[in-house]
């Protein structure tokens, strides 16, 4: 995707000399807020509300996930997206903020690993809704084979509410064929094959499993409508997502540090050989 940058785009704002450890500013609109955490030796924090996180669990928290061929992961939780690298090399660079006729933007830039990595953000108008997306860009010497990127990142859909997200968050997922679309099915996400390891604030708080759905090919609703939905029976709140592509996709759900994430993308290396 070709972006255009608007003439009444800010410039980027660079890091400062001596920047605090951690520093927090909010995107979105009145409808919809998000809360981006930036520090100098961490990449880009994505949050729902920055201030009821501790900073052991802020690591799980990245803006972007970003696995290359050579790079190991630095967490090795099976087969789930988290720990990417150099996704975990990536520091702030910048972000501008700008106007659509959509409503209010924003681009968020990290460099590392050769790589410069923008991550955008839509929000359109008022509606609890944003759109985003991923921008890579090779500024090495050498090439880089990407095998994953990720369009969202995102943890702590489970947030708010006592219980556990065993016992509160259900699933809801769109199966699709041919003569038999838009097959709705929910459950716990036990039901679907995720349970938790370890009770509220005990051991690391993460299994290695994960629930994913994929597509491959130009079809493609060909088995599942590519979008989901995680629904908080405690606080009544439902997190949407719907990925809008033509092609190969991939989402999962999984846990770690006790909280639910999010990984949305479009193809990837392992599932569908890109």
């Amino acid at each position: 995707m070709h972006i255009s940058r608007k003439k009444n785009t800010e410039p980027f704002v660079k890091i400062e000399p001596f920047m605090p450890r951690h520093r927090a500013f909010k995107v979105g609109t009145s409808s919809l807020k998000l809360t981006l955490v930036i520090s100098p030796d961490e990449p880009v924090n994505l949050l729902i509300d920055a201030s009821k996180l501790p900073d052991a669990k802020r690591r799980w928290a990245r803006l972007v996930e970003v696995q290359a061929a050579g790079f190991n992961q630095d967490d090795h939780h099976g087969n789930k997206y988290t720990g990417t690298n150099p996704g975990g090399l990536l520091r702030y660079l910048g972000h501008t903020r700008s106007r659509t006729a959509l409503g209010p933007a924003w681009e968020v830039r990290q460099r590392g690993g050769g790589l410069i990595v923008s991550s955008h953000f839509q929000f359109l108008g008022k509606l609890p809704a944003c759109r985003t997306w991923t921008v890579v860009e090779n500024t090495g010497t050498e090439e880089s084979q990407i095998e994953f990127v990720s369009s969202l990142a995102f943890f702590g859909l489970s947030h708010g509410g006592a219980g556990s997200w065993q016992d509160k968050m259900r699933l809801h997922v769109a199966d699709n064929s041919w003569c038999a679309e838009c097959q709705w099915r929910s459950g716990s996400l036990r039901d679907f094959g995720l349970s938790a390891a370890y009770r509220n604030e005990e051991g690391s708080g993460f299994s290695l499993n994960r629930i994913s759905i994929s597509n491959q090919g130009t079809w493609s609703t060909l088995e599942h409508l590519p979008m989901g939905a995680l629904e908080n029976t405690e606080t009544r709140t439902t997190i949407c997502w719907q990925i809008e592509h033509n092609g190969s996709w991939h989402w999962e759900v999984s846990d770690v540090a006790h909280e639910l994430i999010l990984r949305a993308s479009g193809p990837t290396y392992r599932e569908g050989h890109w």
